[in-house]
């Protein structure tokens, strides 16, 4: 296990769109000690990655952070990552980021027009979004990623490019651009009625290819853009279905204990998962990527040939899939209606 995820569920107010688990009240005291007498069960753990998401982590203190990583190894850390709120990043704390150890940080833009921020329940504008890259910028930050959010209720196209202009002017190395989803529950599922129409989502899915894929950016995941060489190694963990530890409630981790595996999360629960539903993921997550599923791996993981067991599957969606001796991949005109295809790779 080489990777290692801090799940931080504090926030200020709870966006009207979410639906993770977060809480308004944090006690980082009790926080740390479940997390140092958890790091106890894994003593030589040495993290290649390690992730700090909520929530909002940027509520932390840096002092409280630095704290944090002082329970780990991270002689062989190559990629230590915090999500941010803009609200939060001044130039202070910006620069002890930095200083802490800090090499990349995930800013939750998820727009550049103020009204589509106050829609989703932001507690920043886009002011503060740029004055927080500036910040992460001259605190000698090189490697941020930036999220954009679109399919927001009654949004038109032009809408859209102003916020993609804006992240292009800033020129971040990585970006995330997700589909607002509102699920039964979140603040914003009385604005459901008002989310655009599948064929205005596709139209911004691609618009928002278009424009990255001229910029210089590489699609390496379905929602998921970036300059040469900055691919998010944590994340890639997740989807290359390599074993992972979670700390914190909303947290899962993913592990290898003799043959079996398992997924664990903070409230104790834990799952062995069959043969089957691991080979489902496989196929799943590795068909969110743009280099596909390998072969190779899948016979490795789990013998067989992926051709004849999914010769049905392969023959119906040709015409979306690239398919060689060495991999299977969705074609970009594919990418949009992904989870269809994938969902019955899945349910074989």
């Amino acid at each position: 296990m080489e990777h290692l995820y801090f799940h931080i569920p504090w926030c200020k107010q709870k966006c009207g769109y979410c639906s993770f688990y977060s809480k308004l009240d944090f006690d980082f005291a009790e926080y740390y000690q479940t997390a140092q007498k958890k790091l106890k069960d894994f003593p030589n753990f040495a993290p290649l990655t390690v992730y700090l998401g909520g929530g909002t982590p940027s509520l932390l203190s840096l002092q409280e952070l630095q704290a944090l990583l002082a329970l780990l190894d991270l002689q062989r850390c190559q990629e230590l990552t915090i999500e941010g709120n803009p609200a939060d990043i001044s130039k202070e704390y910006a620069c002890g980021l930095k200083e802490i150890g800090f090499n990349r940080v995930s800013l939750g833009l998820q727009s550049f027009l103020d009204e589509e921020l106050k829609l989703l329940g932001r507690r920043s504008n886009s002011r503060e979004t740029i004055l927080a890259f500036e910040h992460l910028r001259a605190a000698g930050l090189q490697n941020i990623s930036c999220d954009l959010m679109y399919g927001l209720p009654r949004q038109t196209l032009p809408e859209l490019e102003k916020s993609l202009q804006g992240l292009l002017k800033l020129r971040p190395e990585h970006i995330s651009a997700y589909l607002l989803t509102l699920d039964e529950g979140v603040a914003m599922y009385c604005q459901r009625g008002n989310l655009p129409i599948d064929s205005d989502l596709e139209l911004f899915y691609k618009q928002i290819r278009k424009t990255l894929l001229k910029a210089g950016y590489q699609q390496y995941e379905l929602s998921n853009f970036c300059l040469p060489g900055y691919e998010s190694m944590h994340n890639m963990a997740y989807w290359q279905g390599k074993e992972y530890l979670a700390l914190g409630e909303g947290g899962c981790s993913y592990y290898q204990e003799g043959q079996n595996y398992f997924r664990t999360d903070g409230f104790g629960g834990k799952e062995e998962l069959t043969l089957q539903k691991r080979e489902s993921e496989f196929i799943f997550l590795s068909l969110r990527l743009a280099q596909g599923l390998s072969l190779l791996k899948y016979s490795q993981k789990f013998g067989g040939d992926f051709g004849q067991k999914y010769k049905r599957i392969l023959q119906k969606y040709e015409n979306f899939l690239l398919i060689n001796d060495q991999q299977v991949a969705l074609l970009p005109k594919a990418y949009f209606v992904a989870d269809e295809i994938m969902a019955e790779f899945v349910s074989v």
